[in-house]
């Protein structure tokens, strides 16, 4: 058991960051397939400007993936306003400076949360897009008989078959529904149902192994690019197969990263400290609501809280654990109340005493 608890801060250390790893790792290889376009004398080609629309996800990736457990927090809660807003319930101000996750975002912190809950999708849909790029550079250069559909000539249009293929892998990622017990829910279907399963289970896995497969064609290309160093690109200092090997290196480690990445940032089990946070916050928005709607309050946010990742509590244990805070708050407000009543009976009775002198000093 030691042994155990000793080793799992390693664990995590190592799972917060494969996300991340993946996006710098695709940041550096399209930067090298940039610099490879470049190279070969097409400064602002579709393969270039495909490769930027590229490395606009993976800094995404890097920036927005793997949030630690603070900023997972802040989701969570942010989450959790948003769905009592849709049910109709608003949070008093005063109640938000009581607990730091119940802070009022601004507009550009509503565009973080999105980008912090979805920086795969952000990757796969910029992938998507720059594969639209890689696809008609592909094309036109088939139309203008410069390179070929199929390889057997050595001359194959490499460009064409990425962006086909990391599309695809881009498309799963974006759309695909992660859901980790597809494969149990379809072990009794047939092949279709399997593998559709198998794919919902861990989209990015799929996408992950398409994008291996383009690393083929990025091998055909960098080999072209080789094959042509001492011909066409002779007089260049620096030749387009130093980048389009880097890029090829830097992939096959992103998509390592990203297959080990889940979809969800949300851990799967939250620091017990960390949900006690987040329960103090439900239970001050239920004790500032009317007596008459806390009950119905308490059952909804209890069963909401139990359905989110990371929380691994059943609604009557939540429920209770809240009513326990929320009696604790409610006695503190109550102190505080009497506290305020005592302190403005005291000014009054001093301000009376003051007045009785005054008037007795001057009778005098």
């Amino acid at each position: 058991m030691a042994d155990t608890t000793a080793e799992q801060p390693v664990e995590q250390s190592l799972g917060e960051k494969k996300l991340k790893l993946a996006g710098y790792s695709y940041v550096l290889g399209d930067a090298a397939m940039m610099a490879a376009g470049m190279a070969r004398g097409k400064k602002f080609s579709d393969e270039v400007v495909g490769g930027a629309i590229w490395a606009a996800g993976g800094v995404a990736a890097a920036r927005y993936g793997n949030p630690n457990a603070e900023k997972q927090l802040e989701l969570l809660a942010n989450k959790l306003e948003r769905h009592l807003k849709k049910e109709g319930y608003g949070i008093p101000d005063d109640v938000r400076a009581q607990n730091a996750l119940l802070k009022k975002e601004t507009f550009w912190q509503k565009i973080e949360d999105f980008l912090y809950q979805h920086p795969s999708e952000v990757l796969n849909g910029a992938y998507a897009l720059g594969s639209g790029m890689l696809i008609r550079h592909g094309l036109q250069q088939i139309n203008a008989k410069e390179k070929t559909w199929l390889p057997g000539s050595g001359n194959m249009a490499a460009k064409f078959w990425i962006g086909m293929i990391v599309g695809t892998g881009a498309l799963i990622g974006l759309f695909a529904k992660e859901d980790p017990d597809a494969r149990d829910k379809a072990k009794d279907g047939g092949f279709v149902d399997k593998a559709v399963a198998f794919v919902r289970e861990k989209p990015l896995r799929t996408t992950s192994a398409l994008y291996f497969v383009n690393n083929g064609f990025l091998a055909s290309e960098a080999f072209q690019d080789f094959s042509a160093r001492s011909s066409k690109h002779s007089a260049k200092a620096l030749k387009p197969h130093y980048f389009s090997t880097m890029q090829l290196a830097t992939y096959l480690f992103a998509n390592a990263m990203l297959a080990l990445s889940p979809r969800d940032q949300i851990a799967s089990h939250l620091p017990a400290a960390d949900i006690a946070k987040l329960e103090d916050a439900s239970a001050r928005i239920i004790a500032a609501q009317a007596p008459q709607v806390q009950q119905a309050l308490l059952a909804d946010v209890s069963q909401y809280l139990a359905t989110q990742k990371g929380i691994q509590q059943k609604p009557e244990d939540i429920a209770t654990e809240l009513a326990t805070r929320i009696t604790e708050i409610t006695g503190e407000r109550m102190a505080q109340a009497a506290g305020n009543v005592s302190w403005a009976e005291r000014e009054k009775a001093r301000a009376a005493s003051a007045s009785e002198l005054e008037t007795a000093g001057a009778t005098r």
